[in-house]
């Protein structure tokens, strides 16, 4: 049994950080310890805490990007999505005003892409994802598919990660063949669930009003339902997944993930 895991373990942990925090000088490890920090108390579910914890570490050190999206990632767990995209894209800032243009876009084409389409701003999207990186590529003509166009999509030669996957599924949109995606998302490792639960909620649904089969979905439904997925649209559709599977047959057509 791991016995590192739990409020009893964070509970443990955090007189420990609050202790090197009253001694630690460093810039970067102060940035490491309140992430940490705030971290647990989520764990804890001490939502006061947390929003206490993000404001001291911003009062205090707002201009490291580290920072920043600490802050950004304990907003996400909090359900203060606008709060979330606003301190990612100013750790965007903080990253491309010191050189670090790789990082930036990272959490340009992740988080921020992520939050930004959740929030139906599809010009934004296309805005974003302006560039010639194969994410880049992929997600801009996700964007125009979402905001209602037709657009070729790109070739990607050998690449095989995440912007391949993503293109599995923009496929999948085109001609209408959904049966590689339930493979697609069983076999995907546990790195970025935020796109690997997109895939399998659009990818879910798309077979859904395409009068496909979904047994092969039924298992991945339950796995991921229970996952912990930092995206505004995760508890609507998680008990859409539900009620989908709870029905026994196709569901209801006129409930939709895609928007």
């Amino acid at each position: 049994m791991n016995r590192n895991k739990g409020p009893a373990s964070s509970g443990r942990q955090l007189p420990g950080i609050a202790a090197l925090l009253a001694t630690e000088k460093s810039p970067d490890v102060r940035a490491a310890l309140w992430k940490r920090r705030i971290r647990l108390v989520l764990d804890q579910g001490n939502r006061g805490a947390a929003e206490e914890y993000i404001a001291e570490a911003l009062a205090e050190q707002s201009g490291l990007p580290a920072v920043q999206t600490a802050a950004a990632d304990g907003f996400s767990r909090l359900g203060k999505w606008e709060e979330a995209l606003g301190a990612f894209k100013r750790a965007v800032e903080l990253l491309r005003g010191s050189g670090e243009e790789r990082s930036a876009r990272r959490l340009e084409l992740g988080p921020v892409y992520r939050l930004t389409e959740a929030a139906g701003n599809h010009a934004g999207c296309i805005e974003l994802a302006r560039g010639s990186e194969p994410l880049a590529l992929v997600l801009r003509a996700r964007a125009w598919r979402r905001g209602g166009a037709r657009v070729e999509l790109p070739f990607l030669g050998e690449e095989n990660g995440l912007s391949s996957r993503l293109l599995a599924l923009e496929t999948a949109f085109r001609d209408g063949d959904t049966r590689f995606l339930p493979g697609l998302v069983e076999e995907w490792d546990r790195s970025e669930p935020e796109w690997r639960w997109r895939v399998f909620a659009e990818g879910l649904m798309l077979s859904r009003d395409l009068g496909r089969p979904l047994e092969a979905w039924r298992k991945l439904g339950a796995e991921l339902s229970r996952s912990a997925v930092l995206d505004p649209r995760f508890e609507v559709e998680r008990k859409a997944v539900q009620a989908l599977f709870k029905s026994r047959g196709s569901g209801p057509r006129g409930v939709s993930l895609v928007n």
